[in-house]
């Protein structure tokens, strides 16, 4: 299944969450479809600021099989983990603009394997979401 990215900008996360929403299917016809039911989810939000797209998604989510990955500055980590600890198939992990360590890091803790998580095998990613980021730079979008 190839990768599939879903990038909004500017107050776009009602925008998102309307596309991401199962029950939108009946009014909307997307394509592509943004989730599979049958296939487990492995997705990671840049910049999730205070998780409020992130909550959302958890809803539609399956604990024991999909993961959420909400990502952002190491200083907004704290706010993040408090508003989405309630949240079985959420994680949160540091992700600076830029930092293939802390990038890398994600992938050999959250994407390869989950030891001590219900999850027991390599997931490959499945989505990334992306709605009102703000990037320092240009150079920070350039994924080669």
């Amino acid at each position: 299944m190839p990768l599939i990215i879903i990038l909004v900008n500017r107050e776009a996360s009602h925008a998102m969450l309307a596309y991401l929403n199962p029950s939108s299917r009946t009014l909307f016809d997307f394509d592509p479809s943004p989730f599979t039911p049958t296939s487990p989810i492995a997705a990671v939000e840049l910049g999730s600021g205070t998780g409020f797209v992130a909550a959302c998604v958890a809803e539609w989510l399956h604990p024991q099989q999909d993961l959420l990955i909400a990502t952002d500055l190491p200083e907004v980590c704290p706010l993040l983990e408090s508003n989405l600890r309630s949240c079985p198939t959420i994680r949160v992990c540091p992700l600076p603009w830029g930092s293939k360590v802390d990038a890398d890091a994600l992938n050999a803790k959250y994407l390869r394997h989950l030891p001590s998580e219900p999850y027991t095998e390599a997931r490959p990613l499945t989505h990334v979401l992306c709605s009102d980021l703000v990037c320092p730079s240009v150079q920070c979008l350039s994924f080669g």
